[in-house]
């Protein structure tokens, strides 16, 4: 199973009222990706930042003639740094962004932690005892 932060914005509009789940651990996107991830995750400080680390880390090993050897081995070094670091700096900048943390949830993906979640929001004599549409008729006094 896997962990996810539950973030929810109690200051923002009524259709940004959905919670972003950021998953604990390693990130295969932002390591293949990079700065694009931060951009696509609306974190355009970190995308910028990321983008400037790669650009001089590559202007440096340009200046100093590195082989291609060593441009690749600092490249996947950066990425693996990039991965391992991403979902850390994305719950940073979701917290600059008046983003609180409402619960951890464990699970298998996302969609099952969205489920558990709203599942932990309802109250706890109507848990698992949920009416079909057959059962209630809605007359019943």
């Amino acid at each position: 199973m896997r962990i996810f932060t539950v973030y929810i914005n109690l200051h923002s509009k009524s259709k940004e009222k959905q919670p972003i789940f950021v998953e604990e651990g390693f990130s295969f996107w932002a390591f293949v990706f990079g700065f694009i991830c931060a951009l696509y995750h609306r974190c355009w400080f970190l995308g910028a930042a990321l983008f400037t680390v790669e650009v001089v880390l590559h202007g440096l090993l340009r200046v100093l003639e590195s082989d291609f050897l060593t441009v690749a081995i600092c490249q996947i070094g950066l990425s693996i740094l990039i991965g391992l670091q991403f979902n850390d700096w994305r719950r940073a900048a979701l917290s600059r962004a008046d983003w609180i943390v409402d619960s951890l949830v464990a699970a298998v993906d996302s969609d099952t932690a969205f489920l558990r979640w709203m599942e932990s929001k309802t109250p706890s004599f109507v848990r698992g005892q949920l009416p079909s549409a057959v059962e209630h008729s809605g007359n019943e006094l």
